[in-house]
């Protein structure tokens, strides 16, 4: 009867490590995953602002341009 109560405390602890372990397990899949994700966002708001600064930049150099004209322009008449 004692080696039966032994082994059911036995029992008890072992599935509590393994409760544990699948828990901490769990938090871990969870936190790689929010990770990766969080990496993936980075990356794409990181892209767009880069193509907007290039859209910022041919703006300004086409912006340039013309006011280059248009004071080449007045300069005719």
């Amino acid at each position: 009867n004692q080696e039966r109560e032994e082994a059911h405390q036995l029992n008890q602890q072992l599935q509590m490590k393994l409760a544990g372990y699948f828990q901490r397990r769990a938090n871990k899949d969870v936190h790689q995953e929010w990770s990766a994700s969080g990496q993936h966002e980075y990356e794409k708001h990181l892209q767009a602002l880069t193509d907007l600064k290039l859209q910022l930049r041919s703006a300004s150099e086409s912006a340039q341009r013309q006011a280059e004209e248009l004071e080449m322009q007045a300069q005719e008449k």
